[in-house]
């Protein structure tokens, strides 16, 4: 086991600690976002539109231009990274936004 920090939610406070497999992943997830965020399609206006949008947020503005296909380097490492990865290239839009 190994000690990350502190982690907190409201009203409540723990120390975070992660075995080797857990920080792996972790590790891989952070990797995947980063590389979604450098790939995220952009608006019209050349702006990156949010991998995520919460409820209550307007639609995603059109259109959208996806990245180039055959543009990204490398695979994502995990769920996340899957799912992040077919929402920069569009081939599977969510059907409602994700909170």
């Amino acid at each position: 086991m190994l000690w990350l920090g502190s982690a907190s939610t409201v009203g409540h406070y723990a120390q975070f600690y992660v075995c080797e497999p857990c920080l792996a992943r972790l590790h891989h997830t952070i990797i995947d976002y980063a590389d979604a965020m450098r790939d995220a399609p952009t608006d019209a206006a050349g702006f990156k539109v949010p991998l995520y949008t919460a409820p209550e947020d307007p639609p995603r503005p059109e259109p959208i231009n996806y990245p180039r296909p055959g543009t990204r380097t490398r695979r994502p490492r995990t769920a996340l990274g899957r799912l992040w990865h077919r929402l920069i290239t569009g081939r599977e839009r969510p059907s409602a936004p994700v909170a």
